[in-house]
């Protein structure tokens, strides 16, 4: 179990995912969220909902 906890390789590997999971997070909620709720919101001034 030592020999896992300090490997480079792992190590760099968690890096990359975490970063990969925060840019996801990240584009969802700043470029996705934004065109959904606009299209909701138009819709719904104009009665027509998706």
């Amino acid at each position: 179990m030592e020999k896992i906890k300090n490997n480079p390789k792992i190590m760099r590997a968690w890096a990359v995912y975490d970063w990969a999971n925060s840019v996801y997070s990240l584009v969802i909620t700043s470029t996705i969220f934004p065109i959904y709720y606009s299209i909701l919101t138009t819709a719904y001034e104009k009665n027509e909902f998706v």
